[in-house]
Parts: structure tokens; sequence; C-alpha cells
């Protein structure tokens, strides 16, 4: 190949061609564009350890964009447990 796919796409946008690249999973996760986005937001859960999800689609100034938790989860969790050491940001409480 003479050219790598991101030369292709990048001299296609110069010029003013719309083309776009079909990229796989793992390259739409290293895609400079989506990382200078922080478009990819990982998530730690007790089950499951951390793992990768899309994060929110658009970005407005008064919107927070961290995925808040519903009010059933607190509901189901006593002052108690939040007592007995959970690191859980106060962000995150209201929704």
């Amino acid at each position: 190949m003479e050219h790598t796919v991101e030369e292709i796409y990048r001299n296609s946008q110069e010029k003013g061609i719309p083309l776009g690249a079909v990229r796989n999973a793992a390259q739409v996760l290293e895609d400079k564009q989506m990382k200078a986005r922080e478009f990819f937001v990982d998530i730690d859960r007790a089950k499951t350890g951390k793992l990768t999800f899309p994060g929110v689609p658009y970005r407005f100034s008064e919107i927070q964009r961290e995925p808040r938790l519903p009010r059933r989860f607190w509901a189901s969790i006593t002052k108690k447990s939040i007592a007995n050491g959970w690191d859980i940001p106060e962000s995150i409480w209201t929704s």
C-alpha cells in the first residue's frame, strides 16, 4: 500500500473531497478525533471492572457530561453503606 488510510483521509479532507474511513472498533477507540473530544468514558463497576463506553454525542456548556446513576439505584443504597467507605462522587447523586 502506497498510503495509509489516515493519509488518504487527511489528504481528501484538505482537498475538500467528501471521503471517510471505515474503521473497526479498535481503530475507533484509538481515533485522534474521538480522543480529542473525550468521546469515550471509562466506567468502573464492581462486577465487571473498568469498561469503556461511548459518552454523550454532543457537548453543551451547561449540561453535565458524566453519566448519572438513576434514583432507583440510590434508593436501594442505605446511608450506612455510603458511610462505610464508598467512594462515590456527589455529582452523580442527582438525576
